[in-house]
This record gives structure tokens, C-alpha cells and sequence, in this order.
């Protein structure tokens, strides 16, 4: 686990000459579903304790969703890979689900796009877990500010917003 590690220093902190480099590996090295996601910043409920970078710093997802070295289109790609059938699980999940949130809020018009070349069932679960939230207040204000954003791009994709909204509260009743 230290590769990571080492490869998010390099890319990110050091800032030197391999800078694009490390950002890169890092890129490519970031999970590609939320299996990997998991396993590598979830939590177990085996032994009640975090996985390996579970306990990563709040900056160290934002870096990912600014990564310069790769193509936006590459970049929504994975994070929609990774959001597809994810859930909050963990403190570092939900730094990724809050970053992803707004990565779909501020791109939202590209983010749609990539999403609508996907399943029925694949955009309600990346919705769903944008609004998975234990608190219903959150949850109902990440989905205001999610239809807000998507209304004037795509209306149809309203209506998935709101199946997951759905959904993640359905996750959420007895909590």
C-alpha cells in the first residue's frame, strides 16, 4: 500500500520534474470499479476496523478529481466505473461520493452524457450513491442540488436522479 502512497506524494506533493509522471500511475493505478474501491479504502465488517487507506487524508480524493494529465472524458469515465453499484461504507467512500457528487453537479452537462451510454440500472446505482446518505436532510440536499444541476441539460435523466434518490432512501429506512 505504500506504492500508493508513494505514487500520491510524487504526483502531487514533491512537485518536480516527474510530477506528470506519478500523476499518471496514479491515475491508472486509482480503482476501476467500487470492488477495488473497497477493498482498498472500505471497510471490513469482519473485523470492524478500516482497510488499508481507509483512514486517507480529505485532500487525497480531490487531487484525483483535479488530475490535469488525462483527458476529462477518461476522467468521467472512471468515476462513473467507480460509482456504478457503490455504497457508503466507510469515511474515505464517502470523501470519494462527495467529490463525485460535485464532479457531476460542475461537469454536469459531459458527466450526463457518459452516463446515458450505460444501463437504466447502472445510472439509478452512480445516482443512488450520490444521495446514500444516512441523514435524510443530506440526502435530500445532494438530490435537490443534483436535479438543480441536470433539469436544463437532460430531463429524462431527471426522472434516474430520482429513482436513485429513491433507491438510496429505501438503503437508508432503518437507519
Amino acid at each position: 500500500m505504500d506504492f500508493y502512497k508513494e505514487t500520491y506524494r510524487r504526483g502531487f506533493v514533491t512537485l518536480k520534474s516527474d510530477t506528470i509522471k506519478y500523476q499518471k500511475i496514479f491515475f491508472n493505478e486509482f480503482p476501476s470499479n467500487f470492488k477495488e474501491l473497497k477493498k482498498l479504502y472500505g471497510w471490513t465488517e469482519q473485523t470492524t476496523y478500516g482497510r488499508t487507506l481507509t483512514y486517507v487524508p480529505p485532500y487525497y480524493f480531490t487531487r484525483f478529481f483535479e488530475i490535469a494529465c488525462v483527458s476529462h472524458k477518461a476522467l468521467t469515465k472512471k468515476i462513473i466505473d467507480v460509482s456504478v453499484n457503490a455504497v457508503w461504507d466507510a469515511d474515505a467512500i464517502a470523501l470519494f461520493q462527495r467529490a463525485a457528487t460535485q464532479y457531476a453537479i460542475t461537469y454536469n452537462k459531459e458527466f450526463v452524457n457518459e452516463l446515458q451510454n450505460r444501463s437504466k440500472a447502472d445510472a439509478i446505482s452512480v445516482w443512488a450513491f450520490y444521495c446514500d446518505y444516512e441523514s435524510s436532510y443530506y440526502r435530500k440536499e445532494a438530490y435537490n442540488k443534483l436535479v438543480k444541476a441536470t433539469a436544463p441539460n437532460n430531463k429524462k435523466m431527471v426522472e434516474l436522479i430520482t429513482a436513485g434518490y429513491k433507491k438510496a432512501s429505501a438503503r437508508r429506512k432503518n437507519h
